[in-house]
């Protein structure tokens, strides 16, 4: 098996290998490795037409649903990185992240719209569910080249306790 540098290209050769396995699923809907592989591509396009930025955090909203998983991977095939955020944290935490953040992009859901655009100044947005662009793997594929292995796939802001 070839050396693969990253999750994006673990994830390329499986949804060849096994394109209607279930890859992630949540209480209402399942995505398949194909599926997850093209969302990943549309939100990665989408990620790359309002940014230039490579190597850069790129902000997702978390909740328990298969979109955030989408959202990982999009930024991941844009050559950034992402950095789940819980759009229920307190609003002076949420402010206080994104600032010492400033993320190439935010991803989040519908349903945190109202939160999202408290961040607009900070950053473009983009819905996950919302109608994305078809993702363009020539571009991806530049981009994704110039991340090195020893690039950071995510970062995760805690509470700060030692619990």
């Amino acid at each position: 098996m070839a050396y693969l540098k990253n999750l994006t290209e673990y994830l390329e050769l499986t949804a060849k290998r096994v394109p209607d396995k279930t890859a992630f699923a949540d209480e209402t809907e399942k995505l398949s490795f194909s599926d997850l592989l093209s969302l990943g591509k549309s939100i990665g396009t989408a990620v790359a037409a309002v940014t230039e930025r490579v190597n850069a955090p790129v902000a997702v909203f978390t909740d328990r649903s298969v979109y955030p998983i989408t959202g990982f991977i999009g930024a991941l095939m844009s050559g950034n990185f992402y950095v789940p955020v819980d759009a229920t944290m307190p609003p002076e935490r949420m402010a206080s992240i994104m600032e010492e953040l400033s993320p190439a992009a935010i991803l989040y859901r519908d349903c945190d719209r109202e939160t999202a655009e408290r961040f607009s100044e900070i950053a473009p947005l983009i819905a996950l569910d919302g109608t994305l662009p078809e993702g363009k793997p020539e571009l991806l594929a530049g981009r994704r080249a110039k991340v090195l292995d020893i690039d950071p796939a995510y970062v995760i802001y805690t509470s700060g306790s030692t619990g």
